[in-house]
């Protein structure tokens, strides 16, 4: 019995790996009648768990709020503080359900920004050879994270924000 636990130990550390190194992007865009600008982060960090044996993939990643630049320090700042940033400095997301299709992948999960946490689904074209590639979009909408929209000139920006990602994990230790 002790050779056969030992045996699983050292099958699933073959064949399970866990990334926890990124690099890449996480950008949103805003809106206004005046003009449409884009925040960019590469401060990404995390961790994706990949049992391709057990069909099993989890993800956590992390952005802090305030690694997010749009060229203007204005906005930027602004951001920080209609995001509640001082209490809440991390963006997080969390999988519940990851499904893999060739070079597609569906995932769920749940997105915490600003103390708010809602369900997320999106698609991700992905990529796996020594680590793994994802790249996709959604929206949200400031509105269901309880976020008081900015205004210019008395109107205020779009409550929808689109969110891309592009991003690799590598295994290091």
């Amino acid at each position: 019995m002790k050779n056969f636990i030992v045996l699983l130990f050292f099958f699933c550390t073959i064949y399970s790996q866990n990334f926890n190194h990124f690099e890449g992007t996480v950008s949103y865009y805003g809106s206004h009648p005046l003009h449409d600008w884009k925040g960019v982060s590469t401060s990404i960090s995390g961790e994706i768990l990949f049992e391709p044996g057990d069909n099993n993939y989890s993800c956590v990643i992390e952005i802090p709020v305030e690694s997010f630049k749009s060229n203007n320090g204005n906005r930027d700042s602004n951001m920080l503080i209609y995001a509640n940033a001082l209490e809440f400095p991390k963006i997080l997301f969390k999988s519940s359900n990851i499904q893999i299709e060739s070079d597609s992948a569906t995932i769920t999960g749940i997105l915490k920004f600003s103390g708010k946490e809602k369900k997320i689904i999106t698609n991700a074209a992905i990529k796996i050879d020594d680590g793994i590639e994802v790249s996709g979009d959604f929206s949200i909408n400031l509105s269901e994270f309880d976020i008081e929209r900015p205004s210019l000139m008395f109107v205020k920006i779009k409550d929808s924000m689109k969110i891309e990602y592009n991003m690799k994990a590598k295994n290091e230790k």
